[in-house]
């Protein structure tokens, strides 16, 4: 008797051990990669996110790829909470100093929106949910109480 696992016992194994979360984003990562590189191949006339659109597409449809790559690979979850920053310090950093200098009025109207939209809401959340109440205050302490 040959003491190797038959060729369906070794694609059951792969399939269900070879998805964890590292190996999720390594085929992530390889398919932006991929993107990147056809991307500069056409000198940016195609973006490199459509590319891996349809890399991520086709491997979907061929089952090469689970269904829930992205998910298990914690991309989302990354992206969720920091690639709003990322990508707003990208847009930033991609005009120079002196058009902004330019257009002092538009960047000053900018920072004065935020200020005034941000500014009133952490100092009336404060005070309506960290306040601690007075009948709060009653129940710590054993005051007050008819039992």
């Amino acid at each position: 008797m040959c003491p190797c696992p038959s060729e369906k016992s070794v694609r059951t194994m792969l399939s269900v051990n070879f998805w964890n979360p590292v190996t999720c984003f390594a085929a992530c990562c390889l398919i932006y990669l991929i993107g990147e590189f056809l991307s500069h191949l056409t000198k940016g006339y195609v973006p490199s996110l459509l590319f891996a659109s349809f890399i991520f597409l086709f491997a979907f449809w061929a089952g090469v790829l689970p269904v829930d790559v992205t998910t298990s690979s914690g991309i989302v979850t990354v992206t969720a909470n920091f690639g709003i920053a990322l990508l707003l310090t990208n847009m930033g950093t991609m005009i120079d100093l002196e058009t902004m200098c330019r257009e002092w009025k538009t960047v000053l109207i900018a920072f004065l929106g935020l200020g005034l939209v941000a500014e009133p809401f952490p100092c009336k959340g404060a005070r309506f949910w960290s306040a601690p109440r007075k009948d709060r205050a009653r129940e710590k302490t054993g005051k007050g109480r008819t039992s």
